[in-house]
């Protein structure tokens, strides 16, 4: 019963309670300059620190003025693997943007979610 528990736990956790993702750089910018209406773009930089490919990650998007805003990335990113991806950014701000890691889920099904290693 106890053997059972571990694994129901650690296929959430992931391979360790580390994120496993790290963002390395995230920015907004227009890129469109003097274009009316022109949405930012958003470009996060980031590494898969473990050892397990990872099938989709949500990132937390904040600008500091509004609600943080989920973003998911989905692909096949090998352990170690360093990516550029760029996307329509969903907040408006292109001062402060903020990227966090909130969850990541591997190719053999296993799970890491932010927090859910530390009581809140």
């Amino acid at each position: 019963m106890i053997i059972l528990a571990a694994l129901a736990l650690s296929s959430v956790l992931g391979a360790g309670t580390e994120i496993p993702v790290d963002v390395t750089s995230c920015s907004s910018q227009i890129t469109s300059a003097g274009q009316i209406g022109a949405s930012p773009i958003l470009t996060i930089d980031f590494t898969n620190t473990s050892s397990k490919m990872i099938s989709s990650i949500v990132f937390g998007i904040s600008d500091g003025h509004n609600a943080e805003v989920p973003l998911t990335d989905a692909g096949t990113f090998n352990g170690g693997a360093s990516v550029r991806h760029t996307f329509n950014s969903p907040v408006s701000s292109v001062s402060g943007t903020k990227c966090v890691v909130r969850s990541v889920t591997f190719s053999d099904g296993g799970r890491w979610v932010a927090g859910a290693d530390t009581p809140r």
